[in-house]
């Protein structure tokens, strides 16, 4: 995760740690099942999705989250695993994806893997 924000009013804040262990997901889809793993600071994450249908801005819902249950000292960490969970709308571009949770409340930006 290279960037955050909770409300629309606030600008995005970066990732007080980009060359540390952060937030990283993995996103992959195989035969129309999406699934996607990674970690935070100190938990595992994971789980499946399903993309919509629908044009413009993608809906996905997120299940069977699962996530160890260590306490994030880190706010950064703290902040990904929230969203992570129910009916999210992403976007994206060649290099970026952008998770949106509460309509563009919160927003979670990824770079892709080089």
């Amino acid at each position: 995760m290279n960037a955050y924000r909770k409300t629309d009013s606030e600008p995005l804040k970066t990732d007080p740690e980009p060359n540390g262990r952060g937030v990283v997901l993995t996103f992959s889809e195989e035969d129309g099942t999406g699934k996607f793993g990674g970690h935070t600071y100190v938990n595992s994450v994971g789980g499946n999705y399903q993309k919509s249908d629908s044009c413009g801005l993608g809906d996905f819902t997120i299940f069977s989250t699962f996530a160890t249950e260590v306490y994030e000292s880190s706010e950064w960490s703290r902040n990904a695993l929230n969203p992570l969970r129910g009916k999210v709308t992403y976007g994206r571009t060649e290099e970026k994806l952008y998770i949106y949770h509460n309509k563009t409340l919160v927003v979670m930006v990824f770079s892709k893997a080089k």
